[in-house]
């Protein structure tokens, strides 16, 4: 498991794991992130690395959604590569919930990727050809349009600005209880009520698909669409389909949709899909037989397919919400957000946790955006408005965020701190809170605020299961190749015979040689005296490329070591926690000079532990496995620094290039660094964008290290000196030479590959995420980008891990061997 987290991303996943809050501040707090980071990027195993926790209900495990695709049989008929458009279909229904798929006989199978691939059903053999859109740019909302949507809703309210990157400004229209937020003509957020969807999805009982598309059907969205349930709580997921009527599956969905604990939606985001009905043309597209071997070919000769997985499965966890009296002076606590008016010389929009204040707000324009503050007052209603009247508030307070447990002492109920053992008491518990709970097999979040030895809970979550959290995913895949609707098929290079390609075995038997600056193909072919043929099958390149340092070749041919003799390098360690209570530990080793890794095994590897993310020089004998794994027995091991200690370091950083090749200077008191990884030789490309300037490193600088004549520091993460959520001093501590277990994804014992159930396969369409335009400059939308055709595999993991393989579809003849830059969203 990766932790390799920076606090940022710490954030979005320890606090507030499963919540889902308000769409707009989702969207808003998402991009400030978002830009005020680059996530780390890394070729090494990962390491434990733990991170400290600095916001409260503001932490959003909204951010990451991750889509369940279900079986749908629409097949469109048309001749292959005509170019002529494909018929039009008649408007499906939402989409009917799948029936469980049929146990399957784990006989035969596929292999795929140390494991067995099998299908649930067999493959569709339709259709033979598909349309391909083109895809527009989504502009920017004006007043007028978000006026126009609000009345759509049924809405009327104040208006107020909101920034949105890429876009002049986006538009907010409130009555204080129902919000809209519009960015773009097809981009925009609806709650009808803010400080519910602050909430979360439930999980009602009944026809939610029915209820869903009486709520669209009312607000006057009648496109034809399909409706999928997902594996967050209460969230469902509307994909559009195509004229032809296929399913525009692949991407970000049309709609996200929340409902609520009373049955109803309780919020509504949507990334409309904006592309020109009328078709390019209709074009021939591969079998789905021939995408089935894409996946299961490991040469990358064949269809180009993008992966993503995500795990599922999990027990929502049981939620508790601070509730007060109307009419009564109380102190609530949560993160401010600000808008300005739209109508010059209005008032300010001030919401804090989604509860409009009023009252005595002077002094909350002057505070960042999604401070957190507390605030006394009183909750008054009027008419079915809720707002919080304000008689003074406090900036100077920090969010807290404390696991643990819970027991009953004296008549009150008492919060441990698994990390540290202090002791809060709770006001207002409860009374059906879990008591005396085990924070190694259950997980208990409290959020809030710490005066004087009180928890001031806002929220508490509960997992009783810690091992059955959820969690994210991930991605893969070489992406998908440019289209070519020319007329005219281009050249693909000669594929890679498969009986020619090397075993698993043989690649790891070949030396491992790091980019230089000023390799390129030919240069290391000829020094190593191989053809660039052979040097780009050993690497599965199937076109020449670019080199870059920091890459690691594969040289066919030509023997790696056998055995290592003082190699320096850094061990890193995964501790896991078994199911009976036990420890399980792997071992790795990265060797500095190549960024070779090998699992450890021999005697002693316990004692490794003290110098975990230390450098360190080891000997031993290589052993290979057969399906490529590199072991190193290890013989003896010696710490080259003793005494040597990890620091937390304050300065500026600087993007740069040595000698061609990108690097990110540090300058802190007096010195300037160049960052590495945290395995040393190549540089770290972590750069962390901030208005403040200053950012805390927890480094490593082991002696007389440099790179290209600079001193050089060793980066395990980073944050703002300045919290961005407080504006207080980030307190970032060391957590690089701990070790804390974690749940074993494996249930013990060394890994191995799970099989791979196919449940669903279907022909749809692939769009970019349109709203990626406004998150950087570069992701501008192109002219020549389509919505275009994909074979669609959805699939289980025999772990429950889900995963979507979205396979290129257009024939050979209508793709360029150029690969594009592609979008998922999500």
């Amino acid at each position: 498991m990766n932790e390799d987290k920076n606090p940022i991303e710490r954030i979005i996943q320890e606090t507030a794991e499963e919540t889902r809050p308000n769409a707009i501040f989702a969207a808003e707090l998402e991009e400030k992130l978002r830009r005020m980071h680059v996530p780390r990027r890394t070729t090494q195993l990962p390491f434990r690395n733990f991170l400290p926790i600095v916001t409260g209900a503001i932490a959003l495990g909204a951010l990451t959604f991750f889509t369940i695709w279900l079986f749908a049989n629409l097949s469109p008929k048309g001749m292959p590569g005509s170019g002529e458009e494909l018929p039009a279909a008649t408007t499906p229904a939402p989409e009917a919930e799948p029936n469980p798929a049929p146990e399957i006989q784990r006989e035969g199978g596929y292999d795929f990727r140390g494991g067995k691939l099998f299908l649930s059903q067999p493959l569709p053999e339709l259709p033979q050809a598909a349309n391909v859109y083109t895809l527009s740019a989504d502009p920017p909302a004006t007043l007028e349009q978000a006026q126009a949507l609000a009345a759509q809703f049924g809405l009327q309210g104040d208006i107020y600005t909101t920034a949105f990157p890429g876009a002049p400004s986006g538009y907010i229209v409130t009555d204080g209880k129902r919000i809209l937020t519009v960015y773009t003509v097809n981009y925009f957020n609806y709650a009808p009520d803010v400080k519910q969807l602050y909430r979360g999805g439930a999980v009602p009982d009944g026809d939610m698909e029915a209820v869903i598309a009486e709520f669209l059907s009312g607000n006057g969205f009648d496109f034809p669409y399909v409706i999928s349930e997902t594996s967050s709580p209460g969230m469902y997921e509307v994909y559009e389909t195509a004229p032809d009527g296929l399913p525009i599956r692949f991407g970000s969905p049309s709609m996200r949709v929340t409902i609520g604990a009373d049955g109803e939606v309780a919020g509504l985001d949507a990334s409309l899909k904006n592309y020109d009905p009328n078709p390019v043309g209709g074009y021939g597209v591969i079998s789905a037989q021939e995408a089935l071997d894409a996946l299961l070919d490991e040469t990358g000769n064949g269809p180009s397919f993008i992966e993503m997985g995500y795990s599922t499965g999990y027990e929502p966890p049981l939620q508790w919400f601070r509730e007060y009296p109307d009419n009564q002076t109380v102190t609530i606590s949560g993160s401010l957000a600000s808008y300005d008016s739209a109508t010059p010389g209005g008032s300010s929009l001030y919401l804090l946790d989604g509860v409009p204040l009023a009252g005595n707000t002077s002094g909350l324009e002057a505070l960042d955006d999604f401070a957190f503050i507390q605030a006394t007052g009183q909750f008054v209603v009027e008419g079915d408005i809720r707002r919080f009247v304000v008689k003074s508030f406090n900036a100077e307070v920090a969010p807290a965020f404390i696991s643990g447990a819970l027991r009953s002492e004296g008549g009150a109920i008492i919060l441990t701190n698994d990390m540290d053992g202090m002791e809060y008491v709770l006001p207002d518990a409860p009374a059906d809170l879990p008591l005396n709970t085990d924070p190694g097999a259950s997980y208990l979040g409290v959020n809030g605020v710490i005066v004087d030895g009180v928890m001031d809970w806002t929220s508490i979550q509960f997992y009783a299961d810690a091992s059955n959290m959820g969690g994210g995913g991930g991605g893969g895949g070489a992406g998908f190749r440019k289209l070519n609707l020319s007329g005219e098929p281009i050249p693909f290079p000669t594929p890679i015979p498969t009986d020619e390609q090397y075993t698993p075995a043989e690649l790891a038997s070949f030396l491992k040689y790091p980019v230089q600056a000023g390799d390129t193909l030919e240069s290391v072919a000829e020094k190593f005296g191989v053809s660039v043929e052979d040097l780009m099958r050993a690497n599965f390149m199937t076109e020449p490329s670019v080199i870059s340092p920091g890459w690691t070749l594969i040289i066919p041919g030509v023997p790696g070591p056998t055995r290592l003799e003082n190699t320096r390098g850094v061990v890193q360690i995964n501790l896991f926690l078994e199911p009976g209570g036990s420890q399980r530990a792997e071992y790795w080793f990265t060797a500095e000079a190549d960024q070779s890794f090998y699992a450890l095994e021999g005697d002693n590897l316990e004692a490794l532990q003290e110098l975990v993310n230390r450098p360190i020089a080891v000997t031993g004998d290589i052993r290979i496995g057969e399906r490529g794994e590199t072991f190193l027995v290890m013989e003896s091991f010696e710490p080259l620094y003793p005494g040597l200690q990890f620091q937390i370091m304050k300065g500026r950083q600087e993007q740069a290039q040595i000698n061609g090749e990108p690097v990110i200077f540090f300058a802190s008191e007096g010195t300037t660094y160049v960052q590495l990884m945290p395995t040393g030789g190549a540089p770290d490309q972590n750069y962390y964008q901030t208005d403040e300037g200053e950012i805390l490193l927890e480094a490593l600088a082991v002696p007389d290290e440099t790179y290209a004549g600079y001193p050089a520091i060793r980066v395990f993460s980073f944050a703002p000196a300045i919290d961005p959520v407080s504006g207080k001093p980030f307190e970032l501590p060391i957590t690089a030479d701990k070790l804390e277990p974690i749940p074993d994804p494996t249930g013990g014992g060394p890994y191995e590959q799970p099989d791979l159930v196919i449940e669903s396969v279907e022909l749809a369409y692939y769009i970019p995420d349109t709203t990626m335009q406004y998150s950087s400059p570069s992701e501008a939308i192109a002219p020549e980008m389509y919505l275009q055709p994909i074979w669609l595999f959805h699939g289980r993991y025999a772990n429950g891990f889900e995963v979507n393989f979205a396979v290129q579809a257009l024939q050979r003849e209508f793709l360029s061997p150029e690969y594009d830059q592609v979008f998922t969203g999500g």
